[in-house]
């Protein structure tokens, strides 16, 4: 499902990404998979796209939105 939605956002060329990704972009992932981390991530750069959340706080500790292209 993440791979099919993320691809179909590459062919857009969106320059405008919204919603909830349902993934952690960095730290422990509850919600998603790795794997879905890895094609949102990747798009975002491909893209060349800001995550303006990227420093927000996540009700769960240690989470973040976004932190860079490697998920660091």
């Amino acid at each position: 499902m993440t791979a099919s939605t993320v691809a179909a956002i590459d062919n857009a060329a969106a320059t405008v990404w919204g919603g909830d990704w349902n993934h952690a972009l960095s730290g422990p992932e509850w919600a998603g998979s790795q794997e879905g981390r890895r094609f949102v991530l990747d798009s975002v750069a491909r893209l060349s796209l800001q995550v303006p959340t990227a420093t927000s706080p996540h009700r769960i500790h240690g989470l973040l939105s976004y932190l860079n292209a490697q998920g660091e």
